[in-house]
Order: C-alpha cells, then structure tokens, then sequence
C-alpha cells in the first residue's frame, strides 16, 4: 500500500525512433527495478502485448551493463491484455514475454 511518502509520479518517456525504443525502456526499467529492490524488496512490472516483449530482449544486457542485480525472483510481472488463447498460439502476450524476455 502506497504511502503518502511514497507517491508515484507519472512521466512520459519518449523515444527517439522505433529502433531505440528497447533501450530507452530498459534504462527506465533498471532505474525503477532498482530503486524498488532497495525500498520493498520486490519489483512490481505490468507487460503488455504488441512488440513490447521483444522490445524487451536487451534489458538482461542492461542489467549488465548498469552493473545492477535484477533479482529475477523478486519480480511480480502482471500482464495487461492477455488473449485467451493458449500461451503457444502465436497470438498469446505470455507466449511472447516467455520467447523474447524470460528466455
């Protein structure tokens, strides 16, 4: 439960194209993993479908790079749109996440 302390400010991040969308999502997503290891002890992320997970397949490198412990089993990874097919079918958002992020 959120603190009055603790409140989340909302901001826009843009990219500069397509093709740097991946690195520019990775930067925010170790700053925020970080930050919330070092509060709670547990990272919280919602994922949504589209090409979002494979936008995602650099932030292991990222991790690296930033010298930053992700932590895997402290994350909580919530899917925003999930379809309700089985998570093989090519249409599947946990399928994807599964291929291009988690592998």
């Amino acid at each position: 439960m959120a603190t009055p302390s603790s409140k989340y400010v909302a901001r826009i991040i843009v990219a500069p194209s397509k093709n740097t969308v991946g690195d520019v999502l990775s930067i925010s997503i170790v700053k925020s993993c970080q930050s919330a290891l070092e509060s709670r002890d547990a990272f919280t992320i919602a994922l949504s479908g589209g090409s979002l997970p494979s936008f995602l397949q650099s932030l292991p490198k990222s991790f690296e790079i930033a010298g930053v412990d992700p932590q895997w089993g402290k994350w909580h990874v919530l899917l925003a749109d999930e379809r309700c097919v089985e998570s093989t079918h090519e249409d599947s958002n946990l399928g994807s996440i599964q291929k291009n992020f988690t592998s």
